[in-house]
């Protein structure tokens, strides 16, 4: 039988795992270290996707490339926050994953410039 449950529009059934209450005995050890304001995320945003950059050769050295980054993902940061379901949790693991998929297409950006290319040619663009 399917359980009915959702967690928002996310049936339970589709999540990969469950997170449980913690017991009591433990919920003395939990500790909240609130979150970070807005300038100081920013600054860790922009030294992960400076670093995170060095290692693109395309980029590196990229004042306007970096800063528009960072100002893209901060932005991003905000929006997800201020959501009012389930998505509203983020965290700088987002950036860091962010930054994989950039690299990603920094790296094969030479290989969808031929396929667009060569898309446009077979329309006769």
């Amino acid at each position: 039988t399917e359980t009915q449950q959702k967690l928002g529009k996310i049936p339970l059934r589709q999540l990969v795992y469950r997170v449980l209450d913690l017991p009591p005995s433990m919920r003395p050890l939990v500790y909240d270290f609130g979150q970070l304001n807005n300038a100081t995320e920013r600054d860790y945003t922009r030294q992960i996707v400076k670093g995170r950059c060095s290692a693109i050769a395309d980029v590196t050295g990229r004042t306007n490339v970096i800063e528009a980054v960072t100002h893209v993902l901060a932005w991003n940061q905000n929006y997800m926050r201020n959501r009012k379901d389930e998505c509203s949790f983020v965290s700088l693991r987002d950036v860091e994953r962010a930054m994989i998929v950039f690299r990603y297409f920094c790296e094969k950006a030479g290989t969808f410039e031929d396929l667009v290319a060569e898309k446009a040619e077979g329309e006769g663009k």
